[in-house]
């Protein structure tokens, strides 16, 4: 899908390639998705998670499942258990949202497997 676009300063008109712009925007997100997720502190995490279902949307079904989920699952691991906590307060968005083969193959372990949490807030 193409749009135009005008450029300052210019009378042409430039046309702008919609989804190569909004790739290029989420590879942005992508870099700074990455970093709050992996060298935050776990207070950043969190706020994070509150949105995360909304993340999920722009960057569409397969970038959540090929590269969100992944890292979300990977917060399971973090000592901290608010964080643990508000994974699974929020992640029955993102289940909805990456489809049913992800929440039985990727979702349901990491639930199954946190069940023997020591931290009753997590569980």
């Amino acid at each position: 899908v193409s749009a135009p676009t005008q450029v300052a300063g210019s009378d042409t008109v430039k046309y702008h390639n919609y989804d190569a712009e909004l790739l290029a925007l989420q590879d942005e997100f992508v870099k700074i998705t990455v970093d709050l997720l992996t060298t935050s502190s776990a207070a950043v995490k969190r706020v994070l998670m509150q949105d995360i279902t909304r993340l999920c949307v722009f960057f569409g079904r397969e970038r959540s499942n090929n590269f969100l989920l992944p890292l979300l699952i990977t917060l399971l691991n973090d000592r901290n258990r608010e964080l643990r906590a508000a994974f699974f307060e929020n992640i029955v968005g993102v289940s909805v949202f990456v489809g049913r083969h992800s929440l039985e193959h990727f979702v349901l372990p990491c639930v199954v497997q946190a069940l023997t949490d020591p931290e009753e807030l997590v569980v």
